[in-house]
């Protein structure tokens, strides 16, 4: 429904997707490793875009995009590289533009730019070393990193709609019980103090 009775009615047409993937895990030694290929279409894609109302009221209106493509691959790798100490590492690729004669909210073009909220690149690696302590009880410590390319935040062709390339890193340590019934750590997050 419009936001006002003199705003137009919006028609969303539904959203058709047509989606490939393939791929293959392998155990080698204590590692795990998978990858898997994909691509995904889908026609009619529904957005939305700011505009300003015929009260002068920037609102939210919802669209269709005629089509976006995503396609691209995934690796991982999890396993346990020497007793207690685990690791999970990953790598994704995907390419998702705008189409062609697509333009922003600042009428500025996105045409074959990568898509709002998707990084083109994302690697992520965590850790966790663990030994025990005393009878039952275990001591452990753990880190990850998020790494992403540069993230198109809004659909907007400014680059102040552009947050650059980071990384995310969370680290804690603590004791828990080898069976798994309870834990206790102290954890500290964004230790890059990142603010996406």
């Amino acid at each position: 429904m419009p936001t006002i009775a003199t705003d137009p009615v919006v028609n969303l047409k539904p959203e058709k997707s047509d989606a490939f993937e393939f791929g293959a895990k392998v155990q080698v030694g204590r590692v795990q490793l998978s990858g898997n290929a994909f691509w995904n279409k889908v026609a009619n894609f529904q957005t939305q875009s700011s505009v300003f109302n015929s009260a002068g009221a920037l609102i939210s209106v919802t669209q269709n995009i005629d089509k976006v493509v995503s396609k691209g691959f995934e690796f991982n790798a999890l396993g346990t590289v020497f007793p207690g100490f685990t690791v999970n590492a990953g790598y994704q690729f995907n390419d998702v533009r705008f189409p062609a004669g697509f333009v922003g909210n600042d009428g500025i073009s996105l045409a074959g730019k990568q898509f709002i909220n998707a990084p083109k690149h994302k690697f992520t690696l965590s850790g966790e070393y663990s030994a025990a302590v005393s009878g039952n009880i275990e001591a452990f410590g753990n880190a990850n990193l998020v790494y992403k390319s540069k993230v198109l935040l809004g659909q907007y062709g400014s680059d102040a709609y552009r947050y650059p390339a980071h990384e995310l890193i969370n680290a804690g340590f603590g004791l828990r019980d080898a069976d798994g019934r309870w834990s206790a750590s102290i954890f500290a997050r964004n230790l890059t103090k990142e603010r996406e």
